[in-house]
């Protein structure tokens, strides 16, 4: 990417570490309608005491990592994160259907 940038801006002088360059070929590859929902996801259980203090007390999770412009590397470290945990996501949003589902039966039995 680098290369290319140079050949086709002669005349500029171009500055930064392979590490950025990286980051903002990650950036420009990565659907940004995807990165949408998983950072909102991530926001979520960062966000919201019950569902981070599930979070926390789950032992194959790990703290979700929000984007940040300073971080180099904090996208893939996002979606890294997010792939982590999805499984014990899945698990816990049913967990919380079956239990509504149970709530509503056991209310329309009583009348």
């Amino acid at each position: 990417m680098r290369r290319e940038s140079e050949q086709k801006f002669e005349d500029s002088t171009l500055f930064g570490c392979g590490a950025h360059w990286l980051n903002f070929l990650g950036q420009n590859l990565t659907p940004s309608s995807i990165m949408k929902h998983v950072v909102d996801i991530d926001k979520y259980f960062r966000n919201h005491h019950a569902p981070g203090k599930w979070l926390k007390e789950c032992s194959e999770c790990v703290s979700p990592q929000l984007l940040g412009c300073t971080r180099w590397g904090c996208q893939l470290t996002c979606l890294e994160t997010f792939i982590q945990n999805h499984t014990s996501y899945v698990k816990r949003q049913m967990s919380i259907v079956r239990r509504c589902i149970e709530i509503y039966c056991s209310s329309y039995t009583e009348f």
